[in-house]
Formats: C-alpha cells, sequence, structure tokens
C-alpha cells in the first residue's frame, strides 16, 4: 500500500514537474516531504495496531497509568512519612546534645568544687597529699569508709583540726560522686544524639529517594496522558520506559536498598 503512494506521489510530482510548475530542486524536496510524511503515518497507523498483552495501546496505556498513579501516591506518601520521622529525630538530636551539654556544665562544676576541697585539705592539713587526694578522688564510692578513715589518720598532724579536715572530706567525696555521675550522663546523652542523628541521615537518604521515584513516576504519567489525548504511540512507550525504570528503582530500594547506596533498614 505505502508502495503505490508513493508511486502516486512520484507521478504528481513528474507532472508538476512537466508543466513547469515545479524545478528539479524542488522536485527532489518535495519527494523527500513526501516520503517522509507518509512514512510516518503508516508508521502511526501500524503502531496503533500494536497490542500489549492482548490489549490495544490506548487500552493498555489506561490501565498503565492507573498503575503509575497508585503507586506515585505511595511512594509520596512515603517520602513524607520519612521527611516527619527524620525531623523527628533531629529534634531528638538537639534535644540530646543540649543535655549532653548541661551535665558537662555539671561535671565541671563539681570537678572544680573536688580541687577546690583539695586545696582546702592541703592547706588545713599543712601536707603536700595532693596525689593522694587525687587516688582518693578516683576511688571514691558510696561505701568508701575504710579508705577514708585511713586518709583521715594521714591527714591527722598537731594543731589541725579534724572537724574541718572531715567537713572538707565530706565535700569533696560529694562533689567527687556528682561529677562522676554527670560524666556518665553526658556520655550517654552524647551517645544518644550521635545515634538520633545518623537515623535522622538515613531517614533523609529514604526520602529523597521516594521523592526521586515520586517525580519520575509523575512525568511517566504525563508522557502517558499526552501520548493518550495526541494518538502518538512513540511518546505512550516512551512513557512505559520511564515508568517502569522508576518501578524498578522502587524495588530495589524495597529489597536491596544498598545497591542504590541506602543504609537498610532493621
Amino acid at each position: 500500500m505505502l508502495t503505490i503512494v508513493l508511486l502516486l506521489n512520484e507521478v504528481v510530482l513528474g507532472c508538476l514537474f512537466l508543466k513547469g510548475i515545479t524545478t528539479p530542486q524542488r522536485h527532489k524536496e518535495y519527494k523527500r516531504c513526501g516520503v517522509i510524511f507518509l512514512s510516518a503515518y503508516f508508521l502511526y497507523h501500524l503502531m496503533k495496531k500494536i497490542k500489549i498483552l492482548g490489549m490495544t495501546l490506548d487500552t493498555f496505556m489506561g490501565i498503565f497509568i492507573s498503575l503509575v498513579t497508585v503507586i506515585a501516591a505511595w511512594t509520596s506518601n512515603q517520602s513524607g512519612d520519612y521527611i516527619q520521622e527524620a525531623n523527628d529525630l533531629n529534634r531528638q538530636s538537639l534535644n540530646h546534645l543540649v543535655n549532653a551539654s548541661n551535665w558537662w556544665n555539671y561535671y565541671q562544676a563539681h570537678r572544680l568544687r573536688v580541687t577546690l576541697f583539695e586545696n582546702d585539705i592541703i592547706d588545713e592539713s599543712g601536707k603536700d597529699v595532693f596525689k593522694i587526694l587525687e587516688e582518693y578522688d578516683d576511688k571514691v564510692s558510696k561505701n568508701n569508709t575504710p579508705i577514708r578513715q585511713e586518709l583521715l589518720d594521714t591527714l591527722k598532724g598537731e594543731g589541725v583540726n579534724t572537724a574541718k579536715l572531715d567537713s572538707y572530706l565530706t565535700g569533696l567525696e560529694k562533689s567527687s560522686l556528682k561529677y562522676k555521675d554527670g560524666q556518665e550522663y553526658a556520655r550517654n546523652a552524647e551517645k544518644a544524639q550521635a545515634k538520633a542523628a545518623d537515623a535522622a541521615a538515613v531517614a533523609t537518604d529514604y526520602a529523597t529517594a521516594y521523592q526521586v521515584i515520586t517525580l519520575i513516576l509523575v512525568i511517566s504519567m504525563g508522557l502517558g496522558g499526552i501520548a493518550v489525548i495526541l494518538n502518538i504511540p512513540g511518546l505512550a512507550f516512551g512513557s512505559i520506559l520511564v515508568g517502569v525504570a522508576g518501578i524498578l528503582h522502587l524495588l530495589l530500594i524495597l529489597f536491596a536498598p544498598g545497591i542504590v547506596g541506602l543504609t537498610p533498614l532493621n
């Protein structure tokens, strides 16, 4: 059929050339344009007859666009959920960071008090026992009566106010226990802050990945819609390719996130 139409086109152009209506150069241009137009016209009708899974292209595109729309809605919702999760984790991380800073301030304050009590004890006893007091500070616990009495015996001497020594030592012990607790709490808060920050980064990565998939699927839907409205089969196949690429990317995120650079979720 295409050959017959092309022959008729050649005959018409030949008649126009014989009557002097066209020049040889225009004859070639008209012939080329005619071939292109007719080839595209027959290719269009040929593609309209193509069937996918036993359905016409229009029917398949309707189902495909509907499916892509549902998947895009789900990926968009997932992206929103991960964004919310990332925001919550970032707030937790900030709270832990503030707590860690407060505990470190608590630690510094009571560590300084320990140093002041050590100086008071040295001044009152008149003995250079700084290293002994440092070792005692390291050993201080909630039940350290034996080593406390041993230290008091070491500090006692002529003219030494035992009551003051006992008071200073009690203050040292209390501050020592408090700064050690503050140090432990501060370190725990730092660990919690780091953990929350890492989890927030992972959630952000997943949110971004789902946003990209949603964008790909929306592009596929747009191309498919234009293809159906304007009856452009070539654009329809482009829509299918883009949509399939988005769906494959989604499957990788769900079942093999490491391949696309994401941290697997527990």
